[in-house]
Parts: structure tokens; sequence; C-alpha cells
């Protein structure tokens, strides 16, 4: 008999709002031309999973050994999309897999050493509408069509298959997967079909075969390394509709010497003409691949000043990279778009003019810039990517428009030289590493909206004399303020929930910590090296707990009495419903004492909601009628 399992799970992780850039729609996805992970690895029951950032779910391993699984449509509301590399491999008692329409991409190797693989024949294996792999042998001349109704082709599906020399692509397919053909070196000819937006990384790297191509209309994101290294192709056209040609995406086609880019492209990527013949051919300085500015080539002069032209929608990815000799740049007001490493390591550029056309600035745009002393960011911006200002040394002064809600990881690391920063009130996250080294920071405020300091955040922010935790906060990351040496108070408020491995190891003058009943969790080495420190809390609190275990000083707080508050955490939730229902119940303490001490009088009167001297259902009933007016 089979047994059938199917996939659910409860997803934890909040999502990543989608940005949206005016003029040219670009999605946060489209930045980069793919999707990544926004959550870490969730669990539930058999399946590991994650949330991707454009707010659906991928499965990364399947841990359990039924004989047949079935994936649903959706979980928790996100659709179900991508079953990761490697997801079921070598579960050999798997015999039957259903997956729904929704998904879209399978990774390398998903379902090899299964039952199901091994019991499939030769040729194209499919799993609902995603071409999954080509199994078996194939032979010299091999003409291959993709049937109607396929939507996708997973990853490595025909990689290395030298036998492969023509492939028919159907209008109903919309994505060719990361190496999908890659290294089919005998493949000549491709019919692409109107339909297909998605070309993947590396889908036809090494195809040296092929000499013509014709994408149709509908592609929009040419991968990275697209078509590297297919060496005989000659010319090739880019549909009006494709937004992002990744970084070497047609890097070493050595004959590839006639190339047409529509006006619509925002993002080309990093060498991603390089070892072209057209590339070869353009004159050295700026260089222009329709209306990007796709890099400089040559040896760049001493004192270099550049005035971009105006029409440019966009600075490439890396297109000023390691232009040391770069001492000024005029951005004209028509640029919407400032690429990946657009100017790093321009080590002589002390001043940069971001104009108000700007909605969005790359990863790592300006790092290493470190002459860089004042920099503000106008009100078009509403994505800055991680890193961007990292390593800018001599950065002063920075001004954050109220259009950015994220500040990404490591945007202001190391910037030794920054002292003070506004963040917007409307900032919902602070990523890790944001604020690493910022030795002379003195003063930053976090906006209410933050609800958890990441790991590393204020690392090394060795003159941070105060500051205030949000209300929303439920998380202190590992290492959040590490070396924080100037931090003498600071209250960590109701909502918190853990303090991190080493949060806040080497703080040296913290003198007093207030730490609430919120808090469950403290990590190993939380307060190394905190010399005077003396943790303020609640009697057989984790935080008296830490500090007797760790000989700090621990001063009692007299706890208020407030209405309703069963587990006395200063906190009126829905929490306090289940504690009063459970000491009912007649649960009992570690200590095997009352959950409720009712001997206690003022604590015994905040939860006899009905006055009538006995705690029961009835007062569970008003405690949920508390809680529910208190929401309103």
């Amino acid at each position: 008999m089979k047994t059938t399992k199917k996939f659910t799970a409860i997803i934890l992780s909040a999502l990543m709002a989608a940005s949206v850039f005016s003029a040219v729609t670009v999605s946060a996805k489209t930045l980069d031309g793919e999707v990544t992970a926004v959550s870490e690895d969730l669990k539930n029951d058999d399946y590991m999973y994650i949330i991707l950032d454009d707010g659906t779910v991928e499965i990364k391993t399947y841990m359990g050994d039924a004989s047949e699984v079935i994936i649903p449509n959706t979980i928790d509301g996100k659709k179900v999309t991508s079953i990761g590399d490697e997801a079921f491999y070598e579960n050999k008692n798997l015999e039957k897999i259903t997956i729904p329409d929704s998904v879209t991409n399978i990774g390398n190797a998903a379902f090899s050493g299964t039952a199901w693989y091994e019991n499939q024949p030769d040729g194209m294996v499919f799993l609902g509408k995603v071409l999954y792999a080509y199994k078996g042998i194939m032979y010299g001349n091999t003409n291959i069509v993709i049937p109607d109704g396929t939507v996708s082709i997973s990853k490595n599906a025909f990689c290395g298959y030298l036998g492969l020399t023509k492939v028919t692509i159907p209008s109903s397919l919309k994505k060719i997967g990361e190496y999908a053909f890659g290294s089919c070196s005998s493949l000549r000819d491709i019919t692409f079909s109107n339909g297909l937006t998605d070309i993947g990384d590396k889908a036809f790297y090494d195809c040296y075969g092929l000499t013509d191509i014709t994408l149709p209309e509908s592609v929009t994101n040419i991968g990275n390394n697209a078509f590297e290294g297919c060496s005989r192709l000659k010319n090739i056209v880019i549909p009006d509709n494709v937004i992002i040609i990744g970084d070497a995406a047609f890097c070493n086609c050595e004959n590839l010497s006639e190339i047409t880019i529509p006006n619509n492209i925002t993002n080309i990527g990093k060498e991603a003409f390089l070892g072209t013949a057209w590339y070869n051919n353009q004159s050295d300085g700026m260089v222009f691949a329709g209306k990007v500015l796709y890099g400089y080539k040559g040896v760049m002069p001493e004192n270099t000043s550049i005035e971009i032209p105006f029409g440019t929608i966009s600075i490439g990815n890396s297109a000023f990279c390691d232009c040391s000799n770069l001492t000024n740049v005029t951005i004209p007001n028509s640029v919407k778009y400032i690429g990946k490493r657009a100017f790093r390591n321009c080590t002589n550029i002390d001043n940069i003019l971001i104009p108000d056309s700007v909605t969005a600035i790359g990863d790592s745009a300006f790092v290493y810039c470190t002459s860089i002393d004042n920099v503000v960011i106008p009100n078009s911006v509403t994505t800055i990517g991680e890193n961007i200002f990292g390593h800018c040394t001599s950065l002063k002064n920075i001004t954050i428009p109220d259009s950015i809600t994220d500040i990404s990881y490591g945007t202001f690391s190391d910037c030794t030289n920054l002292e003070n920063i506004a963040i917007p009130d409307g900032v919902t996250n602070i990523g890790e590493y944001a604020f690493y080294g910022c030795e002379n920071l003195k003063n930053i405020n976090i906006p209410n909206g933050v609800k958890s300091i990441k790991e590393s955040t204020f690392n090394g922010c060795k003159s941070l004399i105060n500051i205030t935790i949000p209300e929303k906060v439920t998380n202190i990351g590992d290492y959040a303020f590490t070396d924080c040496k100037s931090l003498v108070s600071l209250v960590i408020p109701n909502s918190v929930k853990k303090i991190g491995y080493r949060a806040f190891e080497n703080c040296s003058a913290l003198e007093t910590i207030t730490i609430p009943n919120s808090v469950t969790s403290i990590l190993e080495s939380a307060f190394d090296g905190c010399k005077n420190l003396t943790i303020m809390g609640y009697k057989n609190s984790v935080a008296e707990n830490y500090a007797k275990e760790n000989e700090i000083n621990f001063i009692e707080l007299i706890k208020k009495i407030i209405t309703g508050d069963a587990d006395e955490n200063e906190i009126v939730d829905i929490n306090d419903v289940t504690y009063l229902q459970r000491h009912i119940a007649g649960n009992k303490n570690t200590d095997e004492l009352p959950l409720i001490d009712e001997s206690n009088k003022d604590v015994f009167e905040s939860v006899d909601l009905n006055k009538d001297g006995k705690l029961d259902v009835q007062d569970v009933t008003l405690l949920q009628q508390l809680i529910a007016d208190n929401k309103e």
C-alpha cells in the first residue's frame, strides 16, 4: 500500500515588498534578473523551504520517505513556484510526485536517484508543465521539438548533450533555466517562439555551433553568461522588451560584430560584450550600448573629468569600476539607474551629485570611493542596493530621502568618518552590517517600524553614545552592538524575545541594561567584556539567571501589576489567555509551583476579572474580551 503525504507548511517570515521604478518599470527581481531568497530555511514536518523575494516558495529539501508526494498550489496563500537543487535527491522510496502548474522551476538533480526518475523512459522527462531533464543517451544530429504546453526548461536539462543539433521551442515556454543547453557544442539551429520572457544564466554557454539567433519580442531578461563562448555567433538583435542583459551575457562571442540594442534597456551587466568584435571595434573612452553607458574603454588619464551626455538612461554595471584617475563625474537628469559597482573603487572622486531622475542605485555602486565626503540621495530614489557606500572612509554627511524603506546589507559599513545620520521614519528594515565599523557614529535613530536589529548592524560603532530600540523589535542579532565602547545605558523593550550571541560584547562603558521578562533567550557571551555592567530585570527571569551564571551584578525590578497580565511580562495579549487556561487546568512551573501565585493578592486580582474570588473559565472569557477591546 502506498503512502501519500501532502506538502503542508506554515510560513513564518514576512515578505519584502517589490520595488517599482518610475518611467521604465523595473521590479526588485529585474534589477538582478533573478529571484533570491529573503528568508532563512524554514522547517515543517519533512520539508525545508524558503521564501523567495517575489513572495513565492521554494522547496529546498524533503526529509521524509513517502512513496508519493503531492505538492499544493499554495502554502499559506503563497504560490509554490520552485523545487530546489537536489531537493528529493536519492529518496529511493519516492515513486510518484505531483506538482502544481504554479511550479516553473526545478533545480539540478532535484529528483535524481528516486524510484520515480529511474522508472522514467529515456528522452525528455516532464514534471507537470516543466521539462525537467533529458534522460539517457542522445545520438548525433538529434532534433528536439519541445511540446506545446511546456512552460519552462529546468536547470541543466540538456547540458552537455553533444548530439543535439536543433531545438524548436513552443510559444507556451516562458523560461529557459540555468545551463539548460550549456556546452551543447553541436547545437546549430534554435527556433524560438513569441512567449519566452526569461533566458537564464549560462543557458547557451559555450554553444559555439550557433551562428545566428533571432530572439522573440517577448524576451525581457537575458541572464548572466547566457551566450558566453558562442564564438561563431555573428549578429544579435536584442528585442525591444529586454530590460536586462546580464554580466558576461555575450562575453567571448568573438565574431559578434553587429549588436542592435533597444532604448528600453536599463541594465547591462559587467563585461556583457567583452571579447566581442563589436566591443573591440569601439573607440577608447565611454562606450554606449543603446542609451546605456556600458563602460569606459582604455587607459583613463590622470585627473579625468567625465560628463555623461544627456539622454543616457542608465550607467551599466561596473561602468567606471577601478577608474582611480576619475576625479569628477556629471550625471545628467536623464539617468534612471546607476548599476552595480558602477563607480567601485573610484578613489579620487570627492563629490557625487545624484540627479532626481535616478530611481534606483545598484549594489556596491560607490563602494571604496574613499574620497567622497558628502552625498545627497534625491527623493526620486526608492531602492538602494547592498554595500552601496561601504568603505567610503571620508563620508561625513549623507541625506537619505523619505522614499527609502530599506537600508540593505552593509550599506554604510566601514564609513569611519560618518558621525550622524537621520534614518527616515518609513524605514522598516536595517540590514546586517549596515553600519559595521562606523567608529565615529555618535547618534542614530532607529525608526519605529524596524522589527529586528540584525547581525553586526552596529558592530564597531565605538562612538555611539545612546540608542533607543523601538517597541516592535523582537530580536537583537548576533554581534549587533559588539565593540560599541561608548554606550553607557540601554533599555530593552518588552517586545524583544532574544538577545543574540556576543550581541553586546566589549561594550566596555556599558553600566546598566534593563531586560524585560519578554526576553526568553540570551545567547552565550552576549555581554562578555562589559566589566562594569549591571543587569536590571525581574526575579526568576532569564535575565536574572543569565546574570547569576555569568557573575554579573543584578538589580531586581519591581513588577508592574497590569490587569489581565497572567504571565507577568507586562504585555497583555493572547499568550495571557493560554497561560490562564493552563493554570486553571492545573499546569505547573518547572519548580512544580502553580503558574499563577494566587497567594499574591495583587497578581490574583489582576486576573480575577469578574471579582468572584476564584480563577475560572469566566475570567478567561473576560480576558479575551479585554484583549479584543484593547485592539479597537
